[in-house]
């Protein structure tokens, strides 16, 4: 009778974490808003809007919001500026 052995998965300690509909693998089992956005290189953090699955995140619970395997994170920028508008005729 042949002795089966688990296959080893280099893998299996990741999570897939889809970000702006990106698939991304994220290594660890624990992984949080912050290193979302750490790894992602956002340049301002504190100007972003994240939600997961759809739903918005506090800014002060980036570094305390945990993500789970097969999570979906959105980064929403918020962008300045419009026409320029003559009030004067």
């Amino acid at each position: 009778m042949p002795i089966l052995v688990p296959r080893q998965n280099v893998e299996q300690n990741n999570m897939r974490i889809t970000v702006n509909g990106e698939v991304r693998d994220f290594p660890g089992d624990e992984v949080t808003v912050s290193q979302v956005l750490a790894q992602q290189q956002v340049e301002s953090p504190d100007m972003v809007a994240v939600q997961v699955n759809g739903a918005f995140v506090d800014k002060g619970e980036f570094a305390g919001s945990h993500l789970q395997d097969g999570d979906s994170v959105e980064f929403l920028y918020f962008m300045g500026g419009g026409a320029e508008v003559d009030h004067t005729s």
